[in-house]
């Protein structure tokens, strides 16, 4: 159609409307303005200096001595901050981060070193937002496999050792992860979000600020179950006291744990709330995850056995009678009881060894 025969038809079906209609129109337009609240400019702030460039923002977020606060806290304070502490991560943070893929099968305990592969940052993904971060293996091909290793483990040559890393890395669970994360001094296994690998050049590859945001969450959780308990426990040195074996105050109530107890079981209560997130669909993992506060719950005999060890009881767990839903699942409680100890081991493992260190 013509945009002149257009105009002159749209003009005609307005002309249509009634004056009765046209005033109805004006009428709440202006009820619309008088509704809209105008700022007071008594009480506008007026700013008394200009913003500080984003060199000066870097280099003072560049200082914070908390990185769990600067990656959930100053990041979300805006896009301009966000962008900021991105970029002092970037170039500061990212690059200190260390992976250790662990070698062996099975986590048998102590504090002894253990074979691993050290991953260490190696480069960022070409594209704008840098999604991707490249970490190697930066030791030289004879360094992976030392000679005392040869002599000692039948599946120390080299191409051996990279089959078991790649089965490692591949066959990663979020319950038994195969790996530590090293930043700060913090140390954790939380996941890495979209993971690769390239065995030829000894590489893995992950979304950085996926991982970054997994392993703060957790810390931040910490932290604050931390402070709640030493609020709780706060009582003046005179009236603290702390449970033994068979200690008890009047009534049947326990005395406060001692805060190495209580931080172990903080740390198992973080951890499985990461679990159960993960595993949000899967009911079965779900109740296995809430199943381990029975069967620590259960111990038999809490001084341990004639050797020291420590009995536990399958009947406490609930839903797992003849006939009931979970019946014959109670392998899967065992199973993360036994992942969830080995990997807190390896945790505490590597604190120590960071601690010699310094």
């Amino acid at each position: 159609m013509p945009k002149r025969l257009y105009n002159r038809l749209t003009r005609k079906l307005g002309s249509n409307e009634t004056q009765q209609e046209k005033e109805a129109k004006r009428l709440q337009k202006q009820r619309i303005k008088e509704m809209k609240i105008l700022p007071d400019p008594a009480l506008e702030r007026i700013a008394q200096c200009p913003s500080l460039p984003p060199e000066l923002w870097l280099r003072i977020l560049s200082h914070h001595t908390d990185v769990t606060h600067l990656w959930t806290t100053c990041r979300l304070v805006s896009t301009s901050f966000l962008a900021y502490t991105e970029q002092v991560f970037c170039q500061k943070y990212v690059k200190s981060v260390q992976i250790d893929w662990e070698l062996e099968e099975y986590n048998l305990g102590g504090t002894s070193r253990r074979p691993v592969v050290p991953m260490q940052f190696h480069a960022f993904s070409r594209d704008r937002e840098k999604k991707v971060a490249y970490f190697r293996d930066k030791r030289d091909k004879s360094e992976v496999c030392p000679q005392k290793w040869s002599r000692a483990k039948p599946w120390t040559s080299y191409e051996q050792i990279m089959l078991r890393w790649e089965a490692n890395v591949k066959g990663t669970r979020a319950e038994m992860p195969n790996y530590t994360i090293v930043i700060e001094g913090l140390v954790n296994d939380t996941s890495l979000p979209t993971l690769d690998i390239n065995v030829a050049d000894r590489e893995i590859s992950f979304d950085w600020r996926a991982m970054l945001t997994a392993f703060f969450k957790q810390e931040r959780r910490l932290e604050a179950l931390r402070k709640l308990w030493e609020t709780e426990n706060s009582a003046p040195p005179e009236n603290k006291r702390t449970c033994t074996a068979d200690s008890m105050v009047p009534h049947g109530d326990p005395v406060p744990k001692p805060w190495s107890v209580a931080d172990l079981e903080i740390r198992k209560q973080v951890r499985r709330e990461r679990l159960k997130e993960h595993y949000a669909d899967n009911d079965e993992m779900v109740w296995a995850l809430n199943s381990l506060q029975y069967y620590e719950d259960s111990n038999v005999n809490p001084k341990g056995g004639p050797n020291g060890s420590l009995s536990y009881s399958l009947s406490a767990i609930p839903e797992t009678g003849i006939g009931e839903k979970w019946f014959g699942h109670t392998y899967m409680v065992q199973s993360l009881f036994l992942d969830e100890w080995s990997c807190l081991q390896r945790i505490d493992a590597k604190v120590m060894q960071l601690k010699k260190r310094t």
